[in-house]
C-alpha cells in the first residue's frame, strides 16, 4: 500500500507527495516503490501524469554528497530538482527558511504600493 510508505498532500489538482527516511538508500527504494504504483494507478484510473511539471526538493539536516546524487526519474524521464517551490501559496526552500518567501511578498507589495 502506498500510503503507507508515504505522506500525499493534496489541495485541487495538485498532489505534494513527502517521502522520508534515514538515508539516501531507504528514500530512493520508498521512491521507487512509489514511481511503479502510480504509474499504474494513473493509467488505471485513464489519467495522465505531466512529468514536465513533476519536481522534487530534498530537506535534510546534513548536505550529504549521496544526497546530491539522487536522480529520480518517472517513465524514464529525469524528475527536476528544484531548491524553492511554491506551495499552498508560500514560497519554501530546501533550507525551510523564510528567505524567499520574504523577498516574494516585498515585490508584490514594491509592486502595488510604489
Amino acid at each position: 500500500n502506498i500510503s503507507d510508505i508515504i505522506h500525499f498532500v493534496l489541495y485541487a489538482d495538485d498532489a505534494n507527495i513527502i517521502i522520508t527516511g534515514e538515508n539516501p538508500h531507504e528514500i530512493m527504494t520508498k521512491y521507487r516503490q512509489l514511481s511503479t504504483a502510480l504509474a499504474d494507478w494513473v493509467d488505471s484510473n485513464g489519467l495522465l501524469l505531466n512529468v514536465g511539471k513533476t519536481n522534487y526538493m530534498i530537506f535534510a539536516n546534513s548536505h550529504s554528497e549521496a544526497l546530491n546524487q539522487l536522480q529520480p526519474t518517472m517513465r524514464n524521464q529525469p524528475i527536476e530538482r528544484k531548491e524553492t517551490a511554491k506551495f499552498l501559496g508560500v514560497q519554501i526552500d530546501q533550507n525551510l527558511s523564510w528567505k524567499h518567501h520574504i523577498k516574494s511578498i516585498h515585490s508584490k507589495i514594491s509592486r502595488n504600493c510604489g
